[in-house]
């Protein structure tokens, strides 16, 4: 394993350590769609298992391929056309829990809902997990060293 590959597998654990710990602001406990409690960011874990590392020479790239990732970490807002099947299980969701939300959600005139999501940044390093990639440089580099013949 190469320093860099070294680094971004750190990188990359830490960065779905924050999310797994909803350790990202702000965070919220919600309950996912089997009735769960969860964090705001890991309902079917494909953010968690997209982040991925890639080595580009001396550097390390550590991201994610996932088309709806960048809006949870930047947050803004989409449009949503609302389709039948939606409009019925808005419906059904509003009679099962009496939220209004979905009420307000199943009766949308315009057949589009705006939804505001917050900036819940997570792709990010952290003095802590600066210290994490600096210790693994460090022993990688320490393991280098004890690896050459220093008799000659």
């Amino acid at each position: 394993m190469t320093l860099q590959e070294a680094v971004g597998t750190v990188a990359a654990q830490r960065i779905k350590a924050r999310i797994r710990e909803n350790r990202v602001k702000p965070a919220t406990k919600k309950e996912n769609k089997k009735g769960q409690k969860g964090t705001t960011l890991v309902e079917s874990s494909r953010l968690l298992g997209s982040i991925r590392h890639k080595v580009m020479g001396n550097r390390v790239i550590v991201g994610t391929n996932l088309a709806y990732a960048r809006i949870h970490h930047e947050g803004g807002s989409i449009v949503q056309k609302v389709t039948d099947r939606m409009r019925s299980f808005f419906w059904a969701k509003f009679y099962e829990t009496g939220i209004k939300k979905w009420k307000f959600m199943a009766l949308s005139k315009d057949g589009m809902l705006n939804i505001n999501i917050p900036a819940r940044p997570y792709m990010y390093l952290n003095d802590g997990d600066e210290a994490a990639i600096s210790k693994v440089a460090l022993d990688f580099m320490i393991k280098e060293l004890e690896k050459r013949d220093w008799s000659r």
